[in-house]
């Protein structure tokens, strides 16, 4: 038997407390969006608290907004915030745990028709309209119990596909740290001399860029700007022959800009691709989400970087700050990233971002700033780049590609076997609601 979700439940919506009592020291926990599905949060409120509010351990919380997630709460006692609902089942009626199970894939089913050009919302009143299936008691008992069971055995296999994913991250970050000491090549340096020491390749890059730059026309009668020395003179210790660099000294940093969206006729009809800090979230950046015109080029004297560009977060929530992809495409950038380039051919695009890569923790500590910390041009000219011999740099680059083709292929597997496990979930829950389990 089929029932409305809002005859054998009660749907609580969040209230809307003033976001100047949110903190993240003091008050009361509050429960935002975003904690619903990881069941905590470190958001607090100061203010007054009305009644009915409260949200305790085991509650089950819908995120109104995005995907409308489903969760349920583990953080202690805490306040609901608008935009996230409680839904409190009649216990003549509805077991939660069932209600749990069932609720997901109706909700995803919502998600899946609901058009939006920005965020998607999910009513109350939607919620529970919700046709649910609701047998007797005993019958949802048998069912949670059965789905608890295969889910533990599922469980084991996820668990062992987390460590698996946690080993295979340790892995890449230790073969970055092996790239950039030196370790990767130790046995490469025992056979080998190069012909020029990675000091050497430094001043000749530096005495290349003076030489270009008093040769071109606009820079006549004017004074060389020296570029800067790392900022952190000692990273680790570095293989003799080996040159510590500042990203200002093998390569220009530049920036971009919005044009104003109040002005329809810097973004009509525009073909020029606009990145923002998100890009960095791909492992190259080959096609934008987002164009503007000449016109706004002219007005925003935007610059269009060449592929081969490095892009690196300046700022933003989560782990994008301090991440950096490449450009394939030719684009214009705003003011949320760096644009890298390197001006000598000597050292390869890959060494440093390879750079970047491994110091993407350190950098992000270098941010300045109060609650967002953000990272600047002038702290991204002033990171730390190893630079070895030429042909040195070369065999590591080789070694390190190699290498990360294993790592590829091992990740791909890990993420089949976890695809298939989910499908796995989805078949239990199916034959759950259709009989096949109770």
């Amino acid at each position: 038997m089929r029932r409305p979700l809002g005859s054998v439940a009660k749907v609580i919506n969040g209230f809307a407390f003033k976001s100047g009592g949110f903190n993240q020291d003091a008050g009361h926990p509050i429960i935002r969006i975003r904690d619903v599905v990881r069941g905590m949060t470190n958001t607090r409120y100061v203010g007054d608290v009305p009644e009915g509010y409260w949200v305790e351990d085991g509650d089950l919380l819908v995120g109104m907004d995005g995907d409308f997630n489903l969760g349920r709460w583990k953080g202690g006692r805490a306040l609901l915030n608008q935009r996230v609902c409680k839904i409190v089942a009649d216990p003549g009626q509805l077991l939660p745990e069932f209600l749990f199970y069932v609720l997901p894939g109706y909700l995803k089913l919502i998600n899946d028709h609901t058009s939006s050009t920005t965020v998607k919302h999910l009513s109350s009143r939607t919620l529970q309209a919700i046709e649910i299936p609701v047998p007797p008691l005993d019958t949802q008992r048998r069912i949670v119990a059965r789905i608890d069971e295969l889910f533990s055995e599922l469980g084991d296999g996820e668990a062992a596909l987390a460590r698996a994913r946690a080993d295979l991250e340790a892995y890449r970050k230790s073969l970055l740290k092996a790239a950039v000491t030196g370790e990767l090549t130790a046995n490469w340096r025992a056979a080998n001399t190069p012909a020029e020491t990675g000091e050497q390749l430094l001043q000749r890059i530096l005495a290349d860029r003076k030489a270009r730059w008093e040769a071109e026309l606009k820079n006549k009668g004017k004074r060389y700007p020296q570029p800067n020395r790392p900022e952190q003179e000692k990273l680790f210790d570095l293989p003799s022959g080996w040159a510590l660099a500042s990203v200002n000294q093998i390569a220009e940093v530049g920036t971009g800009s919005t044009p104003s969206r109040k002005d329809p006729s810097l973004w009509n009809d525009g073909q020029i691709p606009w990145l923002t800090s998100s890009c960095v979230n791909t492992t190259g950046v080959r096609k934008a989400e987002q164009f503007v015109n000449e016109t706004a080029v002219r007005a925003a004297r935007l610059r269009l970087y060449p592929p081969s560009t490095i892009l690196v977060a300046l700022y933003g929530e989560g782990k994008t700050r301090g991440k950096s992809t490449v450009l394939h495409i030719e684009a214009t950038i705003n003011q949320a990233l760096a644009a890298v380039q390197v001006t000598q051919e000597v050292v390869p695009v890959d060494w440093l971002r390879l750079g970047f890569d491994e110091g993407y923790l350190r950098n992000r500590e270098i941010s300045s700033g109060g609650v967002q910390p953000n990272l600047n041009l002038s702290k991204i000219n002033g990171l730390a780049v190893p630079v070895p011999p030429q042909a040195e740099m070369v065999e590591i680059l080789k070694i390190f590609r190699e290498a990360m083709d294993g790592h590829a292929a091992a990740k791909s597997v890990i993420e089949w076997a976890s695809s298939d496990l989910l499908l796995l979930r989805q078949s239990i829950l199916a034959a759950a609601f259709s009989g096949e389990l109770s």
